[in-house]
Order: C-alpha cells, then sequence, then structure tokens
C-alpha cells in the first residue's frame, strides 16, 4: 500500500480533489486527471500503483483550466444557438405579422369599391325632414377657400317643394385675417331623391363658387348627416376632388351610436380619417 506521507499536499486536499473529480466526471472532461493510472484515480478507486504518477495542485490547475474552457465555448456555442433561434422566430413573426396585414389590406381593398357610382345614398329621402339648421361637426376639405370652422348651414324648402341653403362660417384671407363669411346654394332635383345638382357661390368674391353634385350618403334626420360632394372624376371613376360634411342638430356634437354609423359610412365613401374636426367656438355668432 502506498505511504500516504509521501504525498502530504494531496492527502490534505483529498476530500477536494474527489469532489471535484466527481463533478468533472459528470460533467465530462477530457482532462488527463480523469485517467486510470494517475494517482487521484487510484486514491479514488481504492487501487494501487506504485508507479502511478502524483498529482499536485499545478496539474489539476491546468486540468481545470482545460475543463473550464472546454466549458465555456460549449456554453457559447449554446449561447449562439439560442440567440439565433430567437432572431429567427423574430424574423418569423414579423414576416407572419407582415403576410397578415398585407392579406387583410388585400382583402379590405377588394372588398371595397371606390368607384364614385358605387356609392350609396340615402333610400327615400325626404328633404322635408331634412330641412333646419345643421352644425357642421368634421369635413374633408376639397381644393380652394371655403368655410373652414363654425359652420352654420339652414337648409329650406319652399311651397314648391324647392331646396335652398345658406351657410356660414369662418374663413382665413392672407394667412392673418379671420373674418365671418356668407354663403348660398339652390338644388336642383335629380332621379334619386337623395341626389342634387347644388350651385353655390359666396356673397364675398374671394369665395369659391361653382355647381357641384349634393348627395346626402345617411341621415336620420333628427340626429346626423353626412353630405358627399365629387368635384372632379379620375378616368378609373373614383373621385380625384371631393368634400363632404359631417353634419349633427346638436353643435355639441353627435352621440356614440351616431358617431359609429358615420365613421362606417365615411369608410363606405374611401374617405376615412380624411376628416378634420370643425370646432364651433362662437366665432360667428
Amino acid at each position: 500500500m502506498s505511504n500516504p506521507s509521501r504525498y502530504p499536499d494531496v492527502q490534505r486536499k483529498n476530500s477536494l480533489f474527489v469532489w471535484i473529480h466527481q463533478i468533472l466526471l459528470k460533467f465530462g472532461s477530457w482532462s488527463d486527471i480523469e485517467k486510470p493510472g494517475s494517482y487521484l484515480w487510484n486514491t479514488i478507486s481504492g487501487t494501487t500503483n506504485k508507479h502511478a504518477t502524483p498529482i499536485g495542485c499545478q496539474q489539476l490547475r491546468q486540468s481545470l483550466q482545460g475543463f473550464v474552457h472546454n466549458l465555456f465555448h460549449r456554453a457559447c456555442f449554446i449561447l449562439d444557438f439560442c440567440q439565433q433561434l430567437k432572431k429567427d422566430r423574430m424574423a418569423y413573426t414579423w414576416r407572419a405579422l407582415l403576410l397578415l396585414a398585407l392579406a387583410f389590406l388585400g382583402s379590405s381593398m377588394a372588398e371595397r369599391d371606390c368607384r364614385v357610382s358605387s356609392f350609396k345614398v340615402k333610400e327615400n329621402f325626404d328633404k322635408n325632414r331634412y330641412s333646419g339648421t345643421w352644425y357642421a361637426m368634421a369635413k374633408k376639405d376639397p381644393e380652394g377657400l371655403f368655410l373652414q370652422d363654425n359652420v352654420v348651414a339652414q337648409f329650406t324648402v319652399d311651397e314648391n317643394g324647392q331646396m335652398s341653403a345658406t351657410a356660414k362660417g369662418r374663413v382665413r384671407l392672407f394667412n392673418n385675417w379671420d373674418v365671418c363669411a356668407d354663403m348660398i346654394g339652390s338644388f336642383t332635383d335629380t332621379e334619386d331623391p337623395a341626389k342634387f345638382k347644388m350651385k353655390y357661390w359666396g356673397v364675398a368674391s374671394f369665395l369659391q363658387k361653382g355647381n357641384d353634385d349634393h348627395w346626402v350618403v345617411d341621415t336620420d334626420y333628427d340626429t346626423y348627416a353626412l353630405h358627399y360632394s365629387c368635384r372632379e372624376l379620375n378616368e378609373d371613376g373614383t373621385c380625384a376632388d371631393s368634400y363632404s360634411f359631417v353634419f349633427s342638430r346638436d353643435p355639441k356634437g353627435l352621440p356614440p351610436e351616431a358617431q359609429k354609423i358615420v365613421r362606417q359610412r365615411q369608410i363606405d365613401l374611401c374617405l376615412d380619417r380624411k376628416y378634420r374636426v370643425i370646432v364651433h367656438n362662437g366665432f360667428c355668432s
């Protein structure tokens, strides 16, 4: 049997070496510390070998360094793999979301027909019920100088069934001069009771004048109304220059139920997100 006093440094650290060696065996090491014939191997296994090479702290340190180096490279490989997998998953997710968005957009565009001739208007429109005061809540602007805010329109129907309108609102001239202006309109009936030709002009010469379509797209007569006019068509039948008003009987605005209906009608007109809010602050009162 080997003399323990021959290797006092190993004897003092025998328990520590055994623990380290067991760890190396568990995780797998390619260092010489595991090889049969080494002094540490003989100590652990209980075998005796007079020719076993004693192992000291320096040799153990070198063996551990090799093991840690190997373990570090393995960890880096696994980390790189996980990061690449994460990137691949994120890229796949973004590609999937993009494809879904494009598919949704394509289906939405396929379902919507933006040709003016396809737009629906109020069925069985009653201009007598439509008459009275309407407050403009939102507007899709055309090209040219028109009333900008504080817009209030008054529709009337005479004894002959002829409808006319007056409107008042704020106009900004020369970028710094605000004035209240009046506009007048007369309507000519067509075969569709909700579609008119409207001849309009401003009391002041600086306002626009013309003879445009005036369509009542939807209304419940008591709460809301949505008007639409196309001034110029594109070759494909869509509108090149349009304007539209959202009207309310209440100057404070529309109730939520009416807002929902109006938003859907704006989408049907291919004018969603193209309106601006019209304020009413008493400027022209």
